[in-house]
């Protein structure tokens, strides 16, 4: 493609200049492609099989994208974890105090969301899935201890 421009605007010589341009760009992006490189920058919103792509198209945040897919995946099971953490206290044949169980449930559960918080937020150099599932294993051992010592 070839534009002919007018230099008549400005300081100095006068004159047509010819400039060619190419009529398209070896690329190998599609639109699909130019989507995702998009949607780098905002990572935490997509979906798995959108961060699963990401994550194959080489994105240069490929811990952060790993952890983030990790972190999904352990949200279920941290809720689940956590509800099985409060029922022990409970769940007793000899009522207590409503007010001290409730406290402890509090105490147990609290420490448990600040732990998984803390885990999640935390972004190491390596692509390890470790700070997603630590507060399933430490809190899912303690859940376990719990639900065993109901005496019914």
């Amino acid at each position: 493609m070839t534009r002919i421009i007018n230099d008549d605007v400005g300081f100095g010589p006068r004159g047509e200049k010819v400039s060619t341009f190419p009529k398209f760009y070896e690329s190998d992006l599609d639109p699909n492609a130019i989507q995702l490189r998009q949607a780098e920058s905002w990572y935490q919103h997509l979906s798995l099989d959108e961060l699963s792509e990401l994550q194959r198209s080489g994105a240069p945040n490929l811990t952060s994208i790993i952890q983030t897919k990790h972190a999904r995946r352990t949200k279920p099971i941290i809720s689940i974890v956590m509800l099985l953490l409060g029922l022990p206290f409970f769940l007793k044949s000899t009522p207590d105090l409503l007010l001290n169980d409730a406290g402890k449930c509090l105490m147990v559960c609290g420490l448990c969301y600040v732990t998984t918080f803390i885990a999640q937020s935390v972004q190491t150099s390596s692509a390890s899935a470790l700070p997603a599932w630590i507060p399933i294993f430490i809190f899912g051992t303690v859940a376990v201890v719990l639900i065993d010592r109901i005496r019914t």
